[in-house]
């Protein structure tokens, strides 16, 4: 078995850093604790819990567990759930308009989905 690869041309994309869509670990130690933040774990519950790949197993003190999934349709996992709903998960979560909310997952993959849909 062989593996071709395309042919790769450069172009002239460039990326730039959006430094208000994330926090350093020195503010977020800071910052985290506060009333008015609240820390959404996006992983799945067992994750969450303690029973994932990590090595430290568990969650970060405080977070509260919204898994991504939990905010996509049942059947199709590429839809999000009605607005309706996705508000009365977040309400029972804790989320408020009034408060700054940081995403946070394992890899950065769950928590996106939950970063986006919230920006």
């Amino acid at each position: 078995m062989t593996k071709v690869f395309p042919e790769v041309e450069e172009s002239d994309f460039s990326a730039e850093t959006q430094r208000d869509f994330y926090i350093e670990y020195p503010e977020f130690k800071k910052i985290k604790d506060h009333d008015d933040v609240l820390v959404l774990d996006a992983r799945p519950r067992e994750v969450y819990e303690g029973q994932g790949p990590w090595i430290k197993p568990g969650h970060i003190p405080g977070a509260v567990n919204l898994p991504w999934a939990s905010l996509m349709d049942d059947e199709n996992k590429t839809l999000l759930k009605p607005e309706e709903e996705i508000l009365e998960l977040l309400e029972a979560a804790g989320a408020s308009e009034d408060k700054t909310i940081i995403c946070s997952c394992g890899t950065g993959r769950e928590a996106t989905n939950e970063f986006i849909l919230f920006k």
